[in-house]
């Protein structure tokens, strides 16, 4: 199968099947950092623009309800937070305000830049990031991470006993996926290096001793991802409003959501 990068460079991309229900982007270029350098990358840019970018501003505060809502429900009180792969930090401040104890990690220079400037402690090196943490979280990070190993390794001793892994990935599997084929807005090539499937993710996690406390769906992904599937269609936005609602009907009976949050806990 070959994607697109509909969103920056219009190059195009293999994917190659390394397991069940998991893919992998082929060719990445050595140096991804101009793939993600483009104003309609959102999730490092703070200025929104359009239909796509204030729908995006609407969900993206109700997720961080969501997510807090899921830190409380699942850790211990007042715990310390790791968000990996925190972008501009907008998350980690909101818990920062609530008086929690955060830390964030991103690569991306400008990104990095824009979050320390909200006095929030963050790293670019994984090897900077001292102590331990009760929470982390990887919201849509892990698919665009190349050595899933050696992350997954580092975190998990970077977690408290009992403590817990918070991970969101697009699912390729989902019927919105299925409507948009290769214009699917969740592949997003190369910067998506992984593609899961809800059981490929679960199974590859479990694999480093976590244990699965809990799945829950991502609504608006769908709505969103069908949107900004349709802009590469030629499309309309009320037509992927339509089409990720549908999606979301789908997934009521499937269980198989556009995207999904995986708990997963630190087994002692």
């Amino acid at each position: 199968m070959k994607i697109k990068d509909f969103a920056h460079t219009k190059e195009e991309f293999k994917l190659k099947r390394v397991e069940e229900g998991l893919y992998k982007t082929q060719n990445l270029p050595q140096n991804l950092d101009p793939y993600y350098d483009f104003e309609e990358y959102i999730s490092h840019d703070e200025s929104k623009k359009g239909i796509i970018g204030r729908v995006y501003d609407v969900v993206k505060k109700f997720m961080f309800y969501q997510k807090l809502n899921l830190i409380k429900k699942y850790s211990n009180e007042n715990p310390k937070v790791l968000d990996y792969g925190c972008g501009t930090g907008d998350f980690l401040d909101y818990l920062n305000q609530k008086k929690y104890k955060v830390e964030g990690f991103e690569p991306t220079q400008k990104a990095n830049e824009i979050a320390s400037r909200k006095n929030l402690k963050m790293h670019s090196d994984i090897n900077s990031i001292i102590g331990k943490f009760d929470v982390i979280t990887l919201f849509h990070v892990l698919e665009h991470v190349e050595d899933i190993d050696f992350l997954i390794k580092s975190l998990k001793q970077k977690l408290n006993e009992n403590g817990i892994l918070i991970i969101a990935v697009p699912n390729h599997e989902s019927k919105d996926a299925k409507i948009y084929k290769e214009f699917w807005a969740a592949w997003d090539v190369p910067r998506h290096v992984w593609h899961f499937s809800k059981s490929s993710l679960i199974r590859k996690i479990k694999s480093y001793s976590l244990k699965l406390i809990s799945v829950k769906p991502l609504f608006f992904d769908a709505i969103y991802i069908s949107i900004v599937s349709e802009k590469y269609k030629q499309g309309n936005s009320i037509k992927g409003i339509l089409n990720g609602l549908y999606a979301n009907l789908h997934a009521l009976k499937t269980k198989s959501w556009s995207s999904h949050i995986f708990i997963f806990k630190k087994e002692i």
